[in-house]
């Protein structure tokens, strides 16, 4: 078995090969070259790849770690119902408008790891002025979610769309997304007619929930929500911001109490589809990544565990032990 470090060198050149310079910024795109898969290149910023790019490139390079993450908050929304939001999808040469009626970006989000990327890139760069420029910038994104995507004020945040969660086709989510039966070509359309109708309510979690489209409360993004305020609360800590430690930690609680209220049935965490928030019982890995933002209890999630793989994660998170 290869060592880690036998990897850092091919770590580096896949990254490298993916790398953007663009209006002097860098970012790493998902691909550049896909002739394999017989499709055109796959160059646009995606949000939470790029956190994830970051991570993977403090190992090698922490400085273009940081400018993996400067980019993308550098095209955070400024203005308007969804100002501080950060796209899902940053179009640095335009051609987003077929979509999203606006040519540089779209109108939806993704999970939000900025501060748990930024958190760990520091421990590799030292940079304050660079954890200074992304705690602003994402304290700015986690109120948009409270103005915009809390609808009824529980502290958990709704989706509506697919692509917010990461997962372009999850199977738990085709009836929210009126699949009767599922082929690639139905879910296909189905998430670019779901697009526009985003874009003609102007991002309104609201109005789309009203309107009947696509709604859900999902476990797994709150969770990784909750993560990223907690890693907000100790960057706080890092830049001397210690009367916001409480107010993070607030907002994580927030979160838990909504989940623990609403999301668990028969110590299973469960999706909310609709405003009526009824459960999507159809178990699936999101139900680990409740284990992330620490959410579940001790007993829930033992329970998560062993209804998943018959081996409990409680060891592996005893960072977030909540007794019952």
């Amino acid at each position: 078995m290869q060592s880690f470090d036998n990897w850092i060198p091919k770590i580096s050149d896949v990254l490298s090969g993916n790398r953007v310079v663009i209006d002097g910024y860098r970012y790493t795109a998902p691909s550049l070259d896909t002739g394999d898969f017989g499709r055109k290149d796959y160059d646009n910023q995606f949000m939470w790849d790029s956190c994830f790019h970051a991570i993977a490139w403090r190992l090698v390079d922490p400085v273009m770690a940081q400018d993996e993450l400067i980019s993308l908050v550098s095209r955070q929304v400024t203005d308007g119902p969804d100002a501080g939001m950060i796209p899902h999808c940053n179009y640095w040469r335009g051609g987003g408008a077929w979509l999203w009626g606006q040519d540089d970006r779209s109108a939806i989000t993704q999970p939000p790891l900025v501060a748990v990327a930024a958190s760990l890139v520091f421990e590799r760069s030292h940079d304050q002025a660079f954890l200074e420029a992304i705690y602003e910038s994402n304290r700015a994104y986690h109120d948009w979610f409270d103005a915009r995507r809390d609808i009824d004020g529980d502290g958990l945040v709704t989706l509506i769309h697919p692509w917010e969660a990461g997962g372009d086709a999850l199977p738990r989510w085709d009836r929210a997304m009126k699949l009767k039966s599922f082929s690639h070509e139905a879910g296909r359309d189905a998430r670019l007619n779901l697009a526009r109708v985003v874009t003609e309510h102007e991002g309104n979690a609201a109005t789309l929930a009203e309107a009947g489209w696509f709604s859900i409360k999902t476990l797994d993004f709150n969770a990784i929500r909750a993560a990223d305020m907690e890693a907000m609360g100790k960057i706080a800590v890092v830049l001397g911001k210690h009367h916001d430690v409480e107010m993070w930690q607030q907002r994580v609680e927030r979160i838990r109490d909504g989940f623990q209220a609403k999301m668990m049935f028969e110590d299973r965490p469960y999706d909310l589809e609709d405003p009526e928030e009824q459960p999507i019982r159809q178990d699936s890995a999101g139900q680990f990544i409740t284990l992330f933002g620490g959410l579940p209890t001790t007993r829930a999630s033992t329970a998560t565990g062993d209804a998943t793989t018959g081996v409990t994660l409680l060891d592996a998170v005893s960072r977030h032990h909540h007794a019952d």
